[in-house]
């Protein structure tokens, strides 16, 4: 499709090779990371942004395509159907060439939301009991809980009492 120019000039093409090269380099990044893991049993290097980068290929890539191949489809329906539509210059038959850089900016944000912002509150909703006393200790030292005001003897009384009280209190 890339060596032929009648293809690679053909409109509803466009869609198929942009599909084609993200998931190229989709795999030209999930491919070793993966063989590395499932080698060693561990992800190597062990490097945050490496990870990072790992699934937001990934999620990314799938996402893309989702987006891509219902614009193909949507595409084809009008190829199809209303032809006389790609007659017109500045309308539909120059949208797939000319893809509007925000729209472009805009799913890789929401790609970078739905990876960063949407852990952070699924574990920000879970259950005191869960991830309080953990996260706790991780996030602050003493010195800012008692900078902050955070009181750890105040918190272990009352989530003892509650649980002495109820056993299903805090669920």
């Amino acid at each position: 499709m890339l060596t032929k120019s009648a293809l690679r000039h053909t409109l509803n093409n466009h869609s198929i090779i942009a599909i084609l090269f993200g998931v190229l380099g989709s795999q030209l990044i999930d491919v070793p990371f993966y063989m590395n893991y499932t080698v060693l049993g561990y992800v190597w290097p062990q490097n945050p942004f490496l990870c990072q980068l790992w699934w937001y290929a990934d999620v990314g890539t799938y996402q893309t395509t989702i987006i891509l191949i219902t614009w193909m489809s949507f595409e084809r329906h009008i190829l199809i159907f209303h032809d006389r539509l790609l007659l017109i210059r500045n309308t539909i038959g120059a949208l797939p060439v000319n893809i509007d850089p925000h729209v472009i900016s805009y799913l890789l944000l929401f790609d970078l939301f739905s990876m960063l912002f949407v852990p952070i509150f699924m574990i920000l909703s879970l259950p005191k009991k869960y991830w309080w006393k953990k996260w706790r200790e991780i996030l602050f030292s003493e010195r800012q809980q008692r900078r902050i005001g955070v009181n750890t003897q105040m918190v272990a009384i009352i989530t003892n009492r509650t649980t002495k009280s109820s056993p299903h209190a805090l669920t």
